[in-house]
């Protein structure tokens, strides 16, 4: 059977080793244009909601790919109850939630624009400049570097010291005064009575 096989059918790592779309993250990551989601917003499929069949594919591969990246299984962020309820999802939904549109904000927008910097060898197999994706910090633990705080190597991170554009600089403090000198008393001690 040849043609196009639409990125499925092959045994792929990202989608947890399953014969589902092999790269989710292009499809989902990438962009915010692509919503994720099992089941459409309306009965049947329409150019504005066509989740069907194929849509549920590729969610499936990229949830694979989260917990693969997060080492979690789907009770970490869903009710199994009831996958698409928000209101009986665990907290950790919306953490996912910030963090896809953290993984596609900086994909957009900080490494696209820089494709063109990049030398032909560290581009990607279809010519794109490296992204980030769960597993870029996650590594297969569900707290980012495992939970190791990045602010005490980069201060600069945690904004503190940083001064706005524009502001002026404070003046430099007066002096402290010096400290007082205590006098101490040569005298021999008393005897002990």
């Amino acid at each position: 059977m040849l043609g196009n096989r639409t990125g499925q059918n092959t045994p792929a790592a990202n989608a947890g080793g399953s014969s589902l779309p092999g790269d989710p993250l292009a499809q989902y990551l990438t962009s915010g244009v692509n919503e994720i989601r099992v089941q459409s917003t309306t009965a049947l499929p329409t150019r504005q909601a066509p989740a069907g069949v194929k849509s549920a594919e590729w969610t499936y591969s990229l949830m694979m790919y989260m917990s693969g990246s997060l080492g979690v299984n789907c009770t970490y962020c869903h009710n199994t109850r009831a996958l698409a309820r928000w209101d009986e999802s665990t907290p950790q939904r919306v953490t996912a939630w910030h963090g896809i549109r953290m993984v596609r904000e900086l994909n957009t927008d900080f490494l696209t624009p820089l494709e063109p910097v990049f030398p032909p060898n560290r581009l990607g197999p279809h010519g794109d400049g490296p992204k980030v994706g769960c597993v870029t910090c996650h590594k297969g633990t569900f707290k980012p570097l495992n939970g190791v705080s990045p602010l005490t190597d980069y201060l600069a991170l945690s904004g503190v010291g940083k001064v706005p554009a524009g502001t002026p600089t404070p003046p430099e403090p007066a002096p402290a005064p010096p400290p007082a000198v205590k006098k101490v008393s040569t005298a021999a001690p008393a005897p002990a009575r």
